[in-house]
């Protein structure tokens, strides 16, 4: 699979270059108002050959963009990629959310683009329930697995639970990790789970700590609000750690060990 890797956004000019893989992830609300680095993913398309998704900040924020935001977002050709509205752990306010979000498509398509959408669920049943409608919707390109069902239920053991359901025909993304990015080495086999997306390589190398291939390694207790915050002077201080980290989890994402 493919892997993004997410930095503060002070430093993304600076260390994206790093990545071998040509998935990106950006999140929407840090893009508002900043013209120089809407036009740097962009770019990343054009001059890289990137492949940019852009997620909707209901982590980071505690709510996602309106859609409205999302879609003017979009217009500007920052990505190729976007996250529905979602709502944390609830699959059928996620599916009204999402429902609500797409008719708005009708009458302001941004043009070509894919959307992701996430599946939540307070238990395994609402979240099948949600899974099944994002594999039935026919504007739902991508089926987002985000990383609090590793938490509750193993991810991997979630996606053989839907497959058992209703084997996907749509590409598979895993939000985030949870706990371990040996995770990863379960889905080498699953040609569906097509990419995955964390800041661990960052958020583990601001706490000066490498990543195993082998051994679990614990996740970071940096917070998504302080992540934001860090400086390019702070980050610069831990590049060799990032360096590092970052080949193990694109190692990890590729199935190697």
């Amino acid at each position: 699979m493919q892997f993004a890797s997410i930095l503060p956004p002070a430093a993304i000019q600076a260390y994206d270059q790093l990545s071998r893989h040509n998935f990106r992830m950006t999140l929407a609300h840090q893009l508002l108002g900043d013209d120089e680095l809407i036009e740097y993913f962009r770019g990343a398309q054009v001059h890289a050959g990137c492949y940019v998704i852009m997620d909707n900040g209901l982590m980071e924020r505690g709510e996602p963009l309106p859609m409205e935001t999302l879609i003017d977002l979009t217009k500007t050709g920052c990505c190729n990629e976007v996250v529905l509205p979602d709502k944390f752990q609830d699959g059928f306010e996620t599916v009204r959310l999402v429902d609500e979000a797409l008719r708005k498509l009708d009458s302001n398509s941004p043009g070509p683009v894919n959307w992701m959408g996430v599946v939540q669920g307070k238990d395994l049943k609402e979240a099948i329930t949600c899974y099944l409608y994002m594999l039935r919707h026919p504007k739902v390109d991508i089926i987002g697995i985000p990383k609090v069902m590793e938490a509750n239920y193993g991810r991997f053991q979630f996606l053989c639970h839907c497959f058992g359901v209703a084997q996907s025909y749509k590409p598979i993304h895993l939000l985030g990790i949870w706990t371990t990015p040996t995770e990863l080495l379960q889905y080498k086999d699953f040609k569906i789970v097509r990419s995955c997306d964390s800041n661990f390589p960052a958020a583990t190398a601001l706490e000066r700590r490498r990543v195993s291939k082998v051994n679990p390694t614990e996740k970071s207790k940096i917070t998504p609000q302080q992540f934001e915050q860090i400086s390019l002077e702070t980050f610069k201080t831990v590049e060799d750690f990032y360096e590092d980290n970052l080949f193990v989890l694109e190692e990890l994402a590729e199935g190697k060990v």
